[in-house]
């Protein structure tokens, strides 16, 4: 097992790409905090293997990262590794025009701390 004894932080894990990658870290070893605003499907998730503990965060709120972070590095001593493949969008892409999904997508990267942290 590749990530034995290594804690992951994966937050849009309750569907999806962060559903696929936050099962893919625990069947590899890993402790797992599996983050999402969707809290009933991180539940739900966790259900799927004993090394992944569900967190309820909007990743738009520095307040609920860090409480995040904070509760991951408290229980494993540190953390390892993060899978920040969320997605942000609202509406019915094919009812609304492209261009205002365009513009969710740049409110969700202004925005989203994670994801300026990685786009530095």
């Amino acid at each position: 097992m590749r990530f034995e004894s290594k804690c992951v932080v994966a937050t849009g894990a309750a569907s999806g790409i962060g559903r696929a990658t936050a099962l893919l870290f625990a069947h590899e070893g890993a402790t797992v905090f599996a983050a999402d605003i969707d809290v009933q499907g991180a539940e739900a998730l966790a259900t799927e293997a004993e090394t992944i503990t569900a967190v309820g965060c909007d990743v738009c709120d520095p307040d609920q990262i860090k409480a995040l972070m904070d509760q991951a590095a408290a229980a494993c001593g540190g953390i390892d590794a993060m899978s920040n493949p969320i997605g942000y969008m609202r509406g019915d892409l094919d009812a609304e025009p492209r261009e205002l999904a365009y513009r969710q997508m740049q409110r969700r990267d202004r925005y989203h701390p994670i994801g300026r942290a990685v786009h530095v």
